[in-house]
């Protein structure tokens, strides 16, 4: 049984050459009809794919036909919000557009796609996971949770930057997909659900695998990390105890004197109780330390460069 070449390459569109655009501004002509889609095309003052593309994109008109008509050219970016903008339901064939990124050699060039903004099911992520150049990826306001992100690491060999961004479904449960994504060198996860305890775990693997990643995290994290030097004692010098490790080996005279100075910038902190009591406190208050330093550094750049830019802001002083 022969299988229909439309089927595997879809409907030819011809080369970007004025003879082969000018067919395909004939059958964009014929599927969108009543806007003089071949005037607009033709007046545009970059003749490519890519140019007619980013048309249709800008204009919300990327609809099945169109998308299965371009799926194998060599287009390199498609922006599907305004195509996939259901307008209160109006828009009924939105659900269909992206399904076309899953039929043979559909979109093999692609780099970059943006759903900013659309609706996207967790489910839909499997249409798009298996794009053989796809590096650049916006997902944010889609309304996916962790399911998705787990589904994205079919991508862990090209994505090097990933929008995750007003997601709130999105927690600590998808750390460790995000993890897998070795290859990222930015991605955001603004406002989303991941807290402190899930930045920290982030944080530590990027750091114990020396990447290099730009990383946007959610404002409470942020604030976090601005409010540690109320916490505990950030820049901890000698005869004081700076790793947890060292505490088992402390008197209790030393301990409480390490406790004491965590308390002097944070009064909760108690400085008495059993050897055993501070021993314990005092190691969880180092623990928590260092993995804040580590998130800090992360997102913030180290302890010791803001200290070296306040020295240098009082030189100039």
């Amino acid at each position: 049984m022969l299988i229909p070449t439309d089927f595997l390459y879809g409907p030819p569109i011809g080369t970007e050459s004025p003879r082969g655009l000018t067919a395909l501004y004939d059958r964009l002509d014929k599927i969108l009809p009543g806007i003089r889609m071949k005037r607009r095309l033709s007046a545009l003052p970059t003749q490519t794919h890519q140019a007619v593309a980013d048309f249709l994109g800008d204009q919300g008109f990327l609809n099945p036909r169109v998308m299965t008509m371009l799926r194998t050219s060599e287009i390199r970016a498609l922006s599907m919000t305004e195509s996939m903008d259901e307008e209160s339901g109006l828009n009924i064939g939105s659900r269909d557009i992206i399904k076309v990124f899953n039929e043979p050699n559909s979109f093999t060039f692609l780099t970059y796609l943006s759903f900013s903004g659309c609706r996207v099911l967790d489910m839909d992520i499997m249409y798009i996971q298996h794009l053989p150049k796809l590096a650049i990826l916006l997902l944010n306001n889609t309304g996916i949770s962790n399911e998705a992100v787990y589904s994205l690491t079919s991508l862990k060999r090209t994505l090097t930057h990933l929008n995750l961004a007003t997601n709130p479904h999105i927690d600590n449960d998808a750390i460790p997909a995000l993890l897998i994504l070795k290859k990222l060198s930015f991605f955001s996860i603004l406002d989303t659900g991941v807290d402190v305890v899930g930045l920290r775990r982030l944080a530590r693997v990027i750091h114990d695998e020396e990447r290099i990643v730009d990383v946007e995290i959610p404002d409470e994290g942020e604030r976090y990390l601005n409010c540690i030097h109320s916490k505990y004692l950030v820049k901890i010098q000698p005869p004081l105890i700076s790793r947890p490790g060292m505490c088992a080996q402390a008197s209790a005279a030393a301990l409480k004197r390490n406790l004491q100075a965590h308390a002097e910038v944070n009064p909760v902190i108690l400085a008495a109780g059993t050897k055993a009591e501070m021993r314990d406190r005092l190691e969880g208050i180092l623990k928590t330390r260092e993995a804040d330093l580590v998130l800090y550094e992360m997102v913030l750049g180290s302890v010791k460069e803001e200290e070296e830019e306040e020295e240098e802001e009082g030189e100039s002083d």
